[in-house]
């Protein structure tokens, strides 16, 4: 009972520091419990200006992504609301083929697998 006291005793005046095990378990848990908002953390960047991506190619190279990264892939309605949900409301845009919705101002970069070092 006194070790418990003073453990509680310790955690109320110092905290609980994770180790780097807990941070890079975290990391992991985080990464594939929301793979949507991981492919947008780490390939999708603000560029400004005319680039335009529809909805329907961002959710085909999200889930390239994803099978890249060993992930598991949601069907595409919850990919689509996960993309409205990180990138606000899709733009209605015209091209020669009718009009898409998609999202102006994105520049997607895939990793590729000679940009990992070994």
């Amino acid at each position: 009972m006194q070790w418990c006291l003073e453990g509680a005793r310790l955690y109320q005046q110092q905290g609980l520091q994770p180790t780097a095990r807990m941070v890079e378990e975290w990391e992991e848990y985080r990464r594939k419990s929301d793979p949507v908002a991981e492919f947008i953390r780490e390939c999708v960047t603000t560029e400004g200006g005319d680039i335009f991506h529809t909805v329907a190619e961002l959710i085909s190279l999200a889930r390239k992504y994803m099978i890249r990264e060993d992930m598991t892939i949601p069907d595409e309605a919850a990919i689509k609301k996960s993309l409205i949900r990180m990138l606000g409301e899709t733009k209605q845009h015209r091209t020669d083929n009718g009009r898409v919705r998609g999202y102006f101002g994105l520049k997607v970069s895939m990793p590729e697998d000679d940009d990992v070092p070994f």
